[in-house]
């Protein structure tokens, strides 16, 4: 976990990474649901460095998809035929 975001921000040059809470509430106009997507916030020095760290992130995950537990359920990422 901890060691992980180290590892990362210095990797990429960025001065902030959080992951949301594993279980979160989203609120909908008056209503809450809840969902295991999780949202992650990178800020950075530069444009590029946050880019950079988003593609670290990716790479990652397409090397390894045993780490990707959460399913986006509200998204779709296949290509429409």
């Amino acid at each position: 976990g901890g060691s992980n975001i180290k590892q990362l921000k210095e990797k990429c040059n960025v001065s902030y990474v959080q992951l949301s809470p594993k279980a979160t509430e989203v609120m909908i106009g008056a209503s809450a649901l809840s969902t295991s997507e999780r949202i992650m916030t990178i800020l950075g020095p530069t444009f590029e460095s946050c880019v950079s760290c988003i593609q670290v992130i990716l790479n990652e995950l397409a090397q390894h998809p045993e780490i990707c537990r959460y399913m986006n359920m509200t998204t779709s990422y296949s290509k429409a035929l």
